[in-house]
C-alpha cells in the first residue's frame, strides 16, 4: 500500500522510513536543500517519482472553489453540490497518490 521498492537494493520501504544525509557536493544556487533522502538499507540516494504524485492535482478543484468563495464572498456554489464534489476529488487524489507512489534513483550531486 504505502511501500515501494528501493531502485538500488529492491527492498520494500515506505516514504516515512527514508533517511536523510548531507549531500556530497555543495548545492547549486537554485537548490534549496543540502540534504538528500536515502534508503535505510543500502544508504543510496532516492527520490520520489514526480509522475506518481500527479494524483494530487485533484486537489485543484477544491482549492479553486475555496478561493472563489473567499474572493466573491458568496456560497452560491453549495446549491450545485460543488463543495462535496471537490472534497471527494481531493480525497480520491490523496488515495491515488498513496497507492501509486514510486521511488527513483537520485544522483548525489
Amino acid at each position: 500500500m504505502l511501500s515501494s521498492k528501493c531502485p538500488w537494493c529492491a527492498e520494500k520501504i515506505s516514504t516515512q522510513h527514508l533517511g536523510s544525509r548531507k549531500r556530497k557536493t555543495k548545492p547549486k544556487w537554485y537548490q534549496l536543500t543540502r540534504r538528500t533522502q536515502v534508503c535505510p538499507y543500502c544508504n543510496n540516494p532516492v527520490k520520489i517519482n514526480s509522475k506518481s504524485v500527479s494524483g494530487l492535482l485533484l486537489f485543484m478543484p477544491l482549492l479553486l472553489l475555496g478561493t472563489s468563495q473567499a474572493i466573491l464572498g458568496k456560497t452560491f456554489l453549495a446549491d450545485y453540490y460543488l463543495e462535496e464534489i471537490g472534497f471527494a476529488l481531493a480525497v480520491t487524489g490523496f488515495i491515488i497518490t498513496l497507492f501509486t507512489i514510486k521511488l527513483d534513483k537520485a544522483e548525489d550531486l
